[in-house]
Protein backbone atom coordinates (compact mmCIF):
# COMPACT_ATOMS: atom_id res chain seq x y z
CA UNK A 1 0.00 0.00 0.00
CA UNK A 2 1.40 3.92 -1.11
CA UNK A 3 2.22 6.04 2.07
CA UNK A 4 1.37 9.30 1.98
CA UNK A 5 4.84 11.56 1.37
CA UNK A 6 5.37 12.73 4.76
CA UNK A 7 4.25 9.13 6.62
CA UNK A 8 7.45 9.56 8.92
CA UNK A 9 5.66 12.83 10.49
CA UNK A 10 2.77 10.76 11.62
CA UNK A 11 4.92 8.09 12.66
CA UNK A 12 6.85 10.53 14.50
CA UNK A 13 3.80 12.05 16.32
CA UNK A 14 2.40 8.21 17.67
CA UNK A 15 5.81 8.01 18.75
CA UNK A 16 5.49 10.77 20.94
CA UNK A 17 2.22 9.57 22.48
CA UNK A 18 3.75 5.97 22.54
CA UNK A 19 0.72 4.57 20.28
CA UNK A 20 1.65 1.40 19.06
CA UNK A 21 -1.41 -0.03 18.59
CA UNK A 22 -4.83 0.63 17.23
CA UNK A 23 -8.38 -1.37 17.35
CA UNK A 24 -11.39 -2.33 15.75
CA UNK A 25 -14.34 -4.07 17.58
CA UNK A 26 -16.88 -7.09 16.13
CA UNK A 27 -18.54 -10.05 17.39
CA UNK A 28 -17.14 -13.56 17.21
CA UNK A 29 -19.35 -14.53 14.52
CA UNK A 30 -17.74 -12.43 12.12
CA UNK A 31 -14.28 -13.77 12.51
CA UNK A 32 -15.13 -16.85 10.11
CA UNK A 33 -15.99 -14.65 7.07
CA UNK A 34 -13.14 -12.21 7.88
CA UNK A 35 -10.65 -14.58 7.90
CA UNK A 36 -12.13 -16.33 5.02
CA UNK A 37 -12.35 -12.58 3.15
CA UNK A 38 -9.17 -11.86 3.80
CA UNK A 39 -9.28 -9.13 5.71
CA UNK A 40 -11.29 -5.90 6.87
CA UNK A 41 -13.96 -4.47 4.50
CA UNK A 42 -15.66 -1.11 4.43
CA UNK A 43 -19.77 -2.40 4.61
CA UNK A 44 -20.41 -0.82 1.38
CA UNK A 45 -17.39 -2.95 -0.01
CA UNK A 46 -19.21 -5.83 1.82
CA UNK A 47 -22.56 -4.96 -0.11
CA UNK A 48 -20.71 -4.95 -3.27
CA UNK A 49 -18.82 -7.81 -2.88
CA UNK A 50 -22.21 -9.67 -1.14
CA UNK A 51 -20.40 -10.59 1.97
CA UNK A 52 -22.53 -10.91 4.51
CA UNK A 53 -21.50 -9.42 8.08
CA UNK A 54 -23.63 -11.46 10.07
CA UNK A 55 -23.52 -9.29 13.48
CA UNK A 56 -22.81 -5.54 12.06
CA UNK A 57 -21.51 -3.63 14.84
CA UNK A 58 -22.92 -0.32 13.19
CA UNK A 59 -26.51 0.64 13.16
CA UNK A 60 -28.83 1.82 9.83
CA UNK A 61 -28.46 5.29 11.57
CA UNK A 62 -24.50 5.36 11.24
CA UNK A 63 -24.81 4.15 8.32
CA UNK A 64 -26.73 7.11 7.26
CA UNK A 65 -24.47 9.23 8.61
CA UNK A 66 -21.53 7.70 6.70
CA UNK A 67 -23.35 7.92 3.82
CA UNK A 68 -24.44 11.10 4.74
CA UNK A 69 -20.36 12.29 4.77
CA UNK A 70 -19.17 10.17 1.94
CA UNK A 71 -18.03 7.87 4.43
CA UNK A 72 -19.21 4.30 3.75
CA UNK A 73 -16.35 2.95 2.10
CA UNK A 74 -14.06 3.42 5.03
CA UNK A 75 -12.98 0.78 7.98
CA UNK A 76 -13.31 2.94 11.16
CA UNK A 77 -10.30 1.95 13.98
CA UNK A 78 -10.18 3.43 16.88
CA UNK A 79 -7.06 3.84 19.74
CA UNK A 80 -9.07 2.16 22.29
CA UNK A 81 -10.41 -1.50 23.42
CA UNK A 82 -13.03 0.22 25.33
CA UNK A 83 -15.25 1.72 22.93
CA UNK A 84 -18.50 2.53 23.89
CA UNK A 85 -19.90 2.40 20.93
CA UNK A 86 -19.12 -1.43 21.45
CA UNK A 87 -20.98 -1.41 24.56
CA UNK A 88 -24.14 0.47 22.75
CA UNK A 89 -24.01 -2.25 19.76
CA UNK A 90 -24.11 -4.73 22.84
CA UNK A 91 -26.63 -2.81 24.22
CA UNK A 92 -28.75 -2.77 21.34
CA UNK A 93 -28.47 -6.39 20.56
CA UNK A 94 -26.49 -6.06 17.52
CA UNK A 95 -23.55 -8.17 18.83
CA UNK A 96 -23.47 -10.53 21.99
CA UNK A 97 -19.55 -11.74 21.87
CA UNK A 98 -17.67 -8.56 21.24
CA UNK A 99 -13.91 -9.57 20.06
CA UNK A 100 -11.58 -6.85 19.77
CA UNK A 101 -9.01 -6.56 16.36
CA UNK A 102 -5.71 -5.51 17.14
CA UNK A 103 -4.28 -3.09 14.24
CA UNK A 104 -1.43 -2.65 12.86
CA UNK A 105 -0.76 1.34 13.10
CA UNK A 106 1.07 1.31 9.47
CA UNK A 107 -2.86 1.68 8.00
CA UNK A 108 -1.95 5.49 9.54
CA UNK A 109 0.28 6.17 7.06
CA UNK A 110 -1.45 5.24 3.85
CA UNK A 111 -2.37 8.00 1.18
CA UNK A 112 -6.14 7.61 1.31
CA UNK A 113 -6.64 7.23 5.30
CA UNK A 114 -8.66 9.69 6.80
CA UNK A 115 -8.47 11.07 10.70
CA UNK A 116 -11.20 12.09 12.61
CA UNK A 117 -10.74 13.81 15.92
CA UNK A 118 -14.42 12.26 17.10
CA UNK A 119 -16.31 9.83 16.65
CA UNK A 120 -16.44 10.73 12.53
CA UNK A 121 -20.04 9.51 12.55
CA UNK A 122 -21.39 12.10 14.86
CA UNK A 123 -24.04 14.67 14.65
CA UNK A 124 -24.19 16.77 17.89
CA UNK A 125 -20.58 17.90 17.72
CA UNK A 126 -19.46 18.21 13.95
CA UNK A 127 -16.27 16.54 14.11
CA UNK A 128 -13.07 17.41 12.02
CA UNK A 129 -12.73 14.66 9.54
CA UNK A 130 -9.62 14.92 6.75
CA UNK A 131 -6.45 13.19 5.23
CA UNK A 132 -3.38 15.53 6.42
CA UNK A 133 -1.30 15.75 9.03
CA UNK A 134 -3.09 18.54 10.62
CA UNK A 135 -6.02 16.60 10.80
CA UNK A 136 -4.61 14.19 12.44
CA UNK A 137 -3.12 16.61 15.32
CA UNK A 138 -6.62 17.06 15.66
CA UNK A 139 -7.33 14.15 17.62
CA UNK A 140 -6.59 14.50 21.46
CA UNK A 141 -4.18 12.05 22.11
CA UNK A 142 -4.00 12.14 25.99
CA UNK A 143 -7.75 11.46 25.94
CA UNK A 144 -7.47 8.14 23.45
CA UNK A 145 -5.00 6.39 26.16
CA UNK A 146 -7.01 7.17 29.28
CA UNK A 147 -8.67 3.65 30.12
CA UNK A 148 -12.52 4.61 29.77
CA UNK A 149 -14.02 7.55 28.14
CA UNK A 150 -16.03 7.47 32.09
CA UNK A 151 -12.26 9.03 33.40
CA UNK A 152 -12.34 11.69 31.48
CA UNK A 153 -13.70 15.05 32.27
CA UNK A 154 -17.65 15.23 30.62
CA UNK A 155 -16.76 17.34 28.16
CA UNK A 156 -13.23 15.92 26.78
CA UNK A 157 -15.42 12.30 26.50
CA UNK A 158 -16.22 12.60 23.07
CA UNK A 159 -12.84 12.68 21.88
CA UNK A 160 -12.02 9.50 23.41
CA UNK A 161 -13.75 7.95 20.01
CA UNK A 162 -11.38 9.66 17.90
CA UNK A 163 -10.90 7.54 14.56
CA UNK A 164 -8.98 5.99 11.83
CA UNK A 165 -10.97 5.61 8.60
CA UNK A 166 -8.91 3.20 6.25
CA UNK A 167 -10.31 3.07 2.97
CA UNK A 168 -12.38 0.18 1.26
CA UNK A 169 -10.18 -2.63 2.76
CA UNK A 170 -7.17 -3.58 4.56
CA UNK A 171 -5.65 -7.34 4.70
CA UNK A 172 -2.90 -8.84 6.93
CA UNK A 173 -2.67 -5.50 9.08
CA UNK A 174 -4.59 -7.31 11.81
CA UNK A 175 -1.81 -8.25 14.61
CA UNK A 176 -3.66 -10.30 17.10
CA UNK A 177 -7.58 -10.84 17.97
CA UNK A 178 -8.81 -10.64 21.43
CA UNK A 179 -11.44 -12.03 22.81
CA UNK A 180 -13.44 -10.39 25.57
CA UNK A 181 -15.99 -10.48 28.25
CA UNK A 182 -17.63 -7.80 29.12
CA UNK A 183 -20.19 -7.66 32.95
CA UNK A 184 -21.93 -4.72 34.48
CA UNK A 185 -20.63 -2.68 36.96
CA UNK A 186 -22.05 0.32 39.40
CA UNK A 187 -24.33 1.04 35.94
CA UNK A 188 -21.66 1.25 33.41
CA UNK A 189 -20.22 -1.41 31.19
CA UNK A 190 -16.54 -2.25 31.52
CA UNK A 191 -13.93 -4.35 30.46
CA UNK A 192 -11.25 -6.44 32.46
CA UNK A 193 -8.97 -8.60 31.23
CA UNK A 194 -6.77 -11.36 33.21
CA UNK A 195 -4.73 -14.50 31.98
CA UNK A 196 -3.85 -15.13 28.04
CA UNK A 197 -4.08 -18.01 26.60
CA UNK A 198 -2.22 -18.07 23.07
CA UNK A 199 -3.75 -19.83 19.98
CA UNK A 200 -1.85 -21.39 16.92
CA UNK A 201 -1.66 -18.83 13.50
CA UNK A 202 -4.95 -19.29 11.72
CA UNK A 203 -4.26 -17.92 8.33
CA UNK A 204 -1.85 -15.25 9.26
CA UNK A 205 -3.71 -13.92 12.09
CA UNK A 206 -2.54 -15.05 15.76
CA UNK A 207 -5.66 -15.41 18.16
CA UNK A 208 -4.89 -14.79 21.77
CA UNK A 209 -7.82 -14.77 24.38
CA UNK A 210 -7.94 -12.67 26.66
CA UNK A 211 -10.59 -14.50 29.88
CA UNK A 212 -12.32 -11.45 32.03
CA UNK A 213 -13.76 -13.13 35.48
Amino acid sequence: MDKKSNWQEFKAVLDEHRIVKLYHFTDRDNLESIIKNGGLYSWMDCERKGIKINKPGGSSVSRQLDSGRNLEDYVRVSFTTQHPMMYVAMKDGRISNPVILEIDPEVIYWNETLYANLNAAKHTIKPIIGPTLSDFKQIHFQSVKFRTHFDLPEEEQPYFQAEVLVKNSFRWSISRILETLVYLFHRSLRLCKSRIHIQPRLQGIRLRHLYSW
